[in-house]
């Protein structure tokens, strides 16, 4: 019934997200070192940019131009898989 078609789409689409989130962690690997640590601890440790900047050691522009690269060249990378 409906229910089924339903939940068939809610599966692939968490098994799509999980598959893009692979993705995502293993396109993060060819980012610039310090591009990716400031990604890792915006994205997966959920840290703001002041908390980042306290833990770098890094200023506050220069969080936000490494965050903004980062996930500029992500969502470029990322596209180009796929695709």
């Amino acid at each position: 019934g409906l229910g089924d078609v339903y939940k068939r789409q809610v599966d692939e689409e968490a098994v799509e997200k999980a598959s893009d989130l692979a993705l995502v962690r293993q396109l993060m690997l060819h980012l610039p070192d310090n591009q990716r640590l400031v990604l890792e601890m915006s994205v997966f440790m959920q840290l703001d940019i002041e908390e980042i900047c306290s833990r770098t050691g890094l200023s506050t522009t220069n969080v936000r131009v490494l965050l903004s690269r980062g996930r500029k060249r992500l969502r470029k990378d990322f596209a180009k898989y796929n695709n």
